[in-house]
C-alpha cells in the first residue's frame, strides 16, 4: 500500500459524515428504542399498543390526505369542462393566459 493514497478521512469521507448526521439521529432513537424494548419484561404489549394507536392515526391522516388531493383534482377536472363547455376556446396549451379566473 503507497503511503501517499492513505484515506485522510478514514473511510467514507465528509460525504458519509453529511449523510449520518441526517441518518443519525433516526437510527439512534431508533437503536435505543430496541435496547430499551429488549431490557424490560413484561411491558412490550403496552409498548405494541401505542405503536397500533400511532399506526392508526398515520392511516388516517394519510387517507384525508389523499381524499383531499382527490377532490381537487376532481374539482379541478370539473372546472376545466365548464371553461370548455362555454365554447369559447378548445382547451389547449395556451388555455393559461387566454381562460378567465374561475376559481
Amino acid at each position: 500500500m503507497n503511503s501517499d493514497c492513505i484515506d485522510v478521512w478514514g473511510g467514507g469521507g465528509p460525504m458519509r459524515r453529511a449523510t449520518e448526521s441526517a441518518m443519525g439521529s433516526m437510527m439512534k432513537s431508533m437503536r435505543r428504542g430496541m435496547r430499551r424494548m429488549r431490557r424490560t419484561r413484561g411491558k412490550k404489549g403496552k409498548r405494541r399498543r401505542r405503536k397500533m394507536r400511532r399506526r392508526k392515526r398515520m392511516r388516517r391522516m394519510v387517507r384525508r390526505m389523499r381524499r383531499e388531493r382527490r377532490v381537487r383534482r376532481e374539482r379541478r377536472m370539473r372546472r376545466e369542462r365548464r371553461i370548455m363547455r362555454k365554447g369559447r376556446y378548445k382547451k389547449s396549451s395556451n388555455m393559461k393566459w387566454k381562460s378567465p379566473n374561475l376559481c
